[in-house]
């Protein structure tokens, strides 16, 4: 079921590029950039931003997609992050997901996990010195909670 998922993701992406007029569905290096475009600044994103109705929306990054012809841009809106894809004419906008029909993969959900691991604490590193602690001190597993005292 997960290949026949994916090759179902992957005819929709490709679908949707073709119908905008994006010749751009050949997977190629990260190293590459989208062929008609040099860049893509964060300038440029907010205006697109605008565009679309999501005003409030932060860029998180913005980097080239596997696929040929596209940005990634990650996207921190409402609290929610999330990828979108931009053409290098910078008119077509499209939020994926994006599966790699070879190796099986969401493109898409990858990305957005190592988004949100950008958020994440590693609790391990934090100092304790001053916390209050409830129940035994050498417990197995601890649960750490931030509240603001103001």
């Amino acid at each position: 079921m997960r290949g026949a998922q994916g090759a179902v993701y992957a005819l929709i992406a490709a679908s949707i590029l073709v119908a905008s007029g994006c010749q751009c569905c050949l997977l190629r290096s990260k190293e590459a950039t989208p062929k008609a475009q040099v860049s893509l600044s964060d300038k440029e994103m907010i205006s697109i931003f605008e565009r679309i109705n999501m005003a409030e929306a932060k860029v998180l990054a913005i980097r080239p997609s596997p696929v040929d012809g596209l940005w990634e841009v990650g996207v921190e809106n409402k609290g929610q992050r999330f990828v979108i894809y931009v053409d290098s004419s910078k008119k077509y906008v499209t939020p994926g997901p994006f599966i790699d029909s070879v190796d099986q993969r969401n493109i898409t959900r990858d990305r957005i996990d190592e988004l949100e691991g950008e958020r994440r604490i590693d609790v391990s590193r934090l100092s304790l010195d001053e916390a209050l602690v409830v129940g035994k001190a050498d417990a197995p597993i601890k649960v750490v909670v931030f509240t603001d005292p103001g």
